[in-house]
């Protein structure tokens, strides 16, 4: 669940450890809402989920979270395996263990933010299905939309097939 937020939602490693299930608007799959809190600094936020990602939260938040709840439910929408919620350092040291297992070098998982990857992603590829820097924007909440130009920066493949489709 962690890694679909960070990859295809855009958040960061605290804003996932930070949500709370009453964050979730999940009541219509095609307009799944999710209220992001303690953004960067400080703020808050709605942002739009994609239809199979809100089906996949429905599903965990029916069957695998309240078998996670051990005591007293603390209200995180993400929990360890001791029912504890989890912190923005222990979302990344999973995504680590994730990527070590996947087979990325131990001197590239010290390098990078793993999350931070994740979010990376979801902004290049958003920007590359809408060629919309402001709705890239507004998903990822950048304040200044220099941030969000990154985004946008030309691949390769992208320049050779808009010459080619412009000359063709």
């Amino acid at each position: 669940v962690a890694l679909r937020l960070g990859l295809e939602v855009g958040l960061r490693a605290s804003e996932i450890a930070s949500l709370k299930k009453g964050d979730l608007d999940l009541r219509r799959l095609d307009d799944a809402k999710l209220f992001v809190r303690k953004g960067k600094r400080g703020s808050n936020g709605v942002v739009f989920v994609p239809k199979s990602l809100a089906a996949h939260l429905r599903s965990y938040l029916k069957e695998v979270r309240p078998k996670l709840v051990q005591g007293k439910d603390p209200g995180t929408l993400l929990l360890g395996r001791e029912g504890k919620p989890l912190t923005g350092a222990s979302v990344n040291k999973r995504m680590r263990t994730i990527l070590k297992n996947a087979g990325l070098p131990k001197r590239r998982l010290n390098e990078l933010s793993p999350v931070h990857c994740l979010r990376h992603t979801c902004g290049v590829m958003l920007y590359r299905a809408t060629k919309n820097l402001r709705l890239v924007q507004k998903q990822l909440r950048h304040a200044r939309s220099t941030t969000t130009e990154v985004y946008a920066n030309l691949l390769d493949e992208d320049w050779r097939e808009g010459v080619e489709a412009a000359f063709s």
